[in-house]
């Protein structure tokens, strides 16, 4: 297997993740919805250890040519002209919807109120760095 088209097929997966990620409150059954929101913190977790990136999007950029762009699953963002700190909105009132579903509303505050000082303290603003 090529290099390009291992890199294919890992922002393949990755897109799929990023739809699961925005879609996760509306689609995961209830069972299931704690061990989603878990995942998820976990993953806005990571993007702190990688500098605002997914391991995903470092993983496809080590099969990609040197001299194409870094992965950046947000360039549809700036296509159709939508600010980027939408997905970061996106991502709380989804994070507190699913907090709500699991009758844990006030725990989903008080972590998207951590999540959202990590970002100041980090980064000096409340965005996630992939939105700065």
């Amino acid at each position: 297997m090529k290099y390009t088209q291992i890199a294919k097929s890992i922002n393949y997966f990755h897109k799929l993740v990023t739809y699961y990620s925005i879609l996760f409150p509306y689609i995961t059954p209830i069972n299931y919805m704690i061990y989603s929101s878990i995942w998820m913190f976990g993953v806005i977790c990571h993007w702190y250890f990688l500098d605002g990136r997914c391991f995903l999007s470092v993983l496809e950029d080590k099969f990609k040519d040197k001299e194409e762009p870094k992965t950046s699953m947000f360039k549809f963002l700036e296509i159709y002209g939508i600010p980027s700190y939408s997905f970061d909105l996106l991502l709380h009132f989804n994070m507190l919807f699913s907090f709500y579903q699991l009758n844990l509303f006030y725990y989903g505050i008080i972590t998207q109120s951590f999540i959202i000082w990590s970002n100041y303290i980090i980064y000096g603003n409340w965005k996630f760095k992939n939105s700065i």
